[in-house]
């Protein structure tokens, strides 16, 4: 008898994997594995040992992939909510700065302050009112939206003031837009 009789003869076809017992005295059936899986059988048998690995996840890899994908979430989404609201703060420092530039070009015409005709238009962020005296100005953006908790002023004297921010009364002698960042 050969010795090389009890290692299995295989043959692929069409992707199919036929193995076939070469000992002839072997009792066992030809029998077929599809894709990658193969045939697990004890050592000491007529043909080689190999263990079956099915394709896939389990759950456990699953539960792992969802709790990561949950903390990277709960640490990014207040970071760009902050990153998106600074970005709307800066729109009032803007528009305020403009028009204090218009106010001191008004004052050696006129001898006096004098708010323009036309109110400010209003933005999706920031409301502006502008109130004069002879000698005095005070422009003022209060906040919509997401921003409601923020107001800011600029006088004649050119003080840049944060009235409130984040719903606190905050008088800040700058304008801020991150916590105490001027």
């Amino acid at each position: 008898m050969n010795n090389l009789a009890s290692a299995p003869e295989t043959q692929e076809f069409n992707g199919v994997m036929f193995i076939f017992p070469t000992d002839s005295d072997s009792s066992d059936f030809a029998y077929l594995t599809i894709g990658r899986s193969r045939p697990n059988r004890t050592p000491g048998g007529p043909w080689l040992a190999e263990t079956s690995k099915s394709d896939g996840f389990t759950l456990i890899e699953l539960m792992i992939t969802v709790l990561v994908v949950s903390i990277l979430a709960a640490i990014a989404i207040p970071s760009y909510a902050a990153y998106a609201r600074r970005g709307k703060l800066a729109e009032a420092p803007a528009t305020l700065s403009t028009y204090q530039i218009k106010m001191e070009q008004t004052y050696p015409d006129n001898g006096q302050y004098l708010c323009p005709v036309a109110a400010i238009p209003p933005t999706a962020n920031f409301t502006y009112t502008c109130v004069a005296t002879a000698q005095t100005f005070l422009v003022s953006a209060i906040g919509n939206g997401s921003v409601a908790d923020v107001t800011y002023t600029v006088n004649e004297l050119g003080n840049k003031v944060t009235a409130s921010f984040n719903g606190h009364a905050v008088p800040a002698s700058c304008w801020l837009v991150n916590g105490s960042e001027c």
